[in-house]
């Protein structure tokens, strides 16, 4: 049985004719749950598993704009933000009473960020940084690139743009720091577990008439995904050899290249 629970809050103040403020905050939690089944005076499963995730989710940002003329623009995008996961398992053994229940310690992100978007006439360019700070990894400088422009041809609109940038995945706290051992398996802790992070190009044109009759749009991108997270096996548990033991890596890399079209 997975149920799913989503609540949030989104408030906006217009502080100033070109200054404006906003204030996010919501909550998302996932329930998954497996129901014995028996088949006859017995379960199906030696075991039953259920998880509960829940995020909080706190997040400010306000917005700057400056005009000079009709040539000159700059619009400054600021924002903090803080992010709590936790996470609770609990293993209920099919043939016996008796439940395991495990949670992690809550996890706590917090974010910085800025983005600088300076224009001048028909030209556009993006300048972002996002700052990650997390007690499971190291802290992590995000960039973002980005250039567009558009101008126009006979009866049409030509809009060419490039972007660049990085993110990153946190490791979860299992990942990091293990799991307790259950009747039949255990996780085990790996300090050197490093962010998943995904990085990449895309480059796009957009054609579209003046009167938008019809519109075409081509975008070719290139992302890599490193350091992927992925469970492996350990073997047997060294302090209970009955026990199976695994452990969350960093194990290798992805490369993503193609083409999207649309009309």
């Amino acid at each position: 049985i997975t149920e799913n629970y989503i609540g949030g809050l989104n408030l906006s103040h217009q502080t100033a004719h070109n200054w404006l403020n906003h204030l996010e905050a919501g909550v998302t939690q996932n329930n998954n749950r497996q129901i014995p089944v028996l088949a006859g005076y017995h379960p199906l499963q030696r075991t039953y598993n259920s998880e509960k995730n829940k995020i909080t989710t706190i997040r400010y940002s306000n917005v700057l704009k400056f005009q000079h003329g009709n040539d000159i623009g700059v619009s400054i995008t600021t924002g903090a933000e803080f992010k709590k996961s936790s996470t609770a398992t609990a293993v209920t053994r099919g043939t016996a009473a008796g439940t395991v229940q495990s949670k992690n310690p809550d996890n706590n992100n917090y974010g910085a960020f800025i983005q600088v978007n300076p224009s001048f006439r028909n030209l556009f360019l993006t300048l972002g940084l996002r700052y990650e700070k997390n007690e499971i990894f190291k802290e992590a400088w995000n960039p973002r690139l980005g250039l567009t422009t558009n101008f126009a041809w006979s009866s049409v609109i030509i809009k060419p743009r490039i972007s660049w940038g990085r993110g990153i995945t946190s490791p979860l706290h299992e990942y990091r720091f293990g799991k307790p051992a259950n009747p039949i398996t255990v996780v085990l802790e790996n300090p050197n577990i490093r962010p998943q992070t995904q990085q990449g190009f895309d480059y796009g044109l957009e054609i579209y008439d003046k009167t938008n009759r019809y519109r075409f749009e081509a975008i070719y991108y290139d992302n890599t995904l490193k350091n992927m997270f992925a469970q492996e096996d350990a073997g047997f548990s060294q302090t209970d050899p009955g026990i199976r033991a695994f452990i969350w890596n960093n194990v290798s890399s992805i490369s993503n290249r193609g083409w999207e079209f649309s009309g």
